[in-house]
C-alpha cells in the first residue's frame, strides 16, 4: 500500500513480483519512489510478492 511505501522511505530499493512461479510472472524492480509512481499508474492484480532491500 501507499502507505507501506511511504514508511519506507523514497530510495529504499523493492522488488515487486507478480504471478510468481506461473507462466506470466512479472518483476518489477526500482526505488521506492519509481514503485509507487508505477504502481499510481498500473493496478497489479493476482498473487504479489514484495522483496524490500534491508537497511
Amino acid at each position: 500500500t501507499e502507505e507501506a511505501l511511504d514508511y519506507l522511505g523514497p530510495e529504499r530499493r523493492l522488488v515487486i513480483v507478480r504471478e510468481l512461479t506461473k507462466k506470466f510472472e512479472e518483476v518489477i524492480r526500482g526505488t521506492t519512489q519509481e514503485l509507487k509512481e508505477l504502481l499510481q499508474a498500473k493496478q497489479l492484480k493476482g498473487e504479489i510478492v514484495v522483496v524490500v532491500e534491508g537497511k
